[in-house]
């Protein structure tokens, strides 16, 4: 079907992002419904309230939920068990007195890593976990496309997708996958965009310093040559580029270095990207009521 062809409107939602992918729109309306079955409940047993007292009491259910699962299950498999017992630790309670806001490096670069576990494909999966009839779908299909979830089998099978499609694995020649590098959002566009290109624009918008800089602030080495990121970084070609591109260690900008350090983490060392993650999550855990 030609995209530009359908009547199906984009979707409302509390983020105007809502509609950009269709992974992104499934979990929307799952959260959705989810909302609208603890409000119907609530309501049941409490028939006395009024609207806005059923929609704030199943916000904060619903809310706690997704706490739960972000805190409970993802953090400590994006960390490590270790990583969140030793710079997260236990919850102690809610603190009035941490700031809760997110620091400029952790919007700005750190959680910017999430980009490079996305595959180029959204799954779409029957009740066997094999490919729907309308098939598997190349990511920059799945851009602003909220007719292909109305018209090509519903929520249903991305949410299978996104369960039984493991993310994607970074490799030193590919942080990114092609299709955000190459055709992000190419069906809205004349000319597709480019995510990492964009990513690296917002550390300069945000006025964030260098890697080196970074280094200092959680207690690592400066590197002086290419070579003193070997232990961050231990291929070789991708070293090689960085030094084509940026001459000198001191000019590598943060993003960059973060991504493409993204799996090694050693035991004995917290890397930067890690430990500024690490110290955002603090600060909302301990803020979170």
């Amino acid at each position: 079907m030609d995209a530009s062809q359908t009547r199906v409107p984009c979707f409302q939602a509390g983020d105007h992002r809502a509609n950009e992918q269709l992974g992104l729109l499934a979990m929307h309306t799952l959260w959705l419904r989810e909302h609208n079955r603890v409000a119907s409940e609530l309501l049941a047993v409490n028939p006395h309230w009024d609207s806005d007292t059923v929609y704030h009491e199943a916000r904060k259910v619903v809310g706690a939920v997704v706490q739960h699962i972000t805190y409970r299950h993802w953090l400590p498999k994006l960390l490590g068990d270790s990583a969140m017992r030793r710079l997260v630790g236990p919850y102690a309670g809610y603190d009035p007195n941490v700031d809760p806001r997110t620091s400029n490096e952790f919007a700005g670069a750190a959680f910017r890593f999430g980009h490079a576990l996305v595959q180029p494909l959204i799954a779409r999966l029957n009740e066997s976990y094999q490919p729907i009839p309308a098939g598997n779908l190349a990511l920059h299909r799945a851009f602003f496309a909220p007719f292909r979830l109305v018209e090509e089998g519903g929520v249903d099978p991305i949410v299978r997708g996104l369960i039984g499609l493991a993310a994607k694995r970074t490799r030193p020649g590919e942080v990114m996958n092609f299709e955000l590098t190459e055709r992000l959002f190419a069906l809205a566009h004349d000319v597709a965009l480019d995510l990492a290109a964009f990513n690296v624009q917002r550390g300069r918008d945000h006025g964030l310093r260098s890697y080196n800089d970074y280094r200092r602030h959680c207690g690592l080495s400066t590197a002086n040559t290419f070579d003193d990121f070997g232990a961050e970084i231990r291929d070789d070609d991708v070293r090689r580029k960085l030094h084509d591109v940026y001459r000198h260690p001191g000019s590598v900008r943060f993003l960059l270095l973060l991504t493409a350090t993204f799996f090694v983490i050693h035991t004995h060392t917290v890397h930067a990207r890690l430990r500024l993650r690490l110290e955002n999550v603090k600060r909302i855990v301990l803020k979170d009521v």
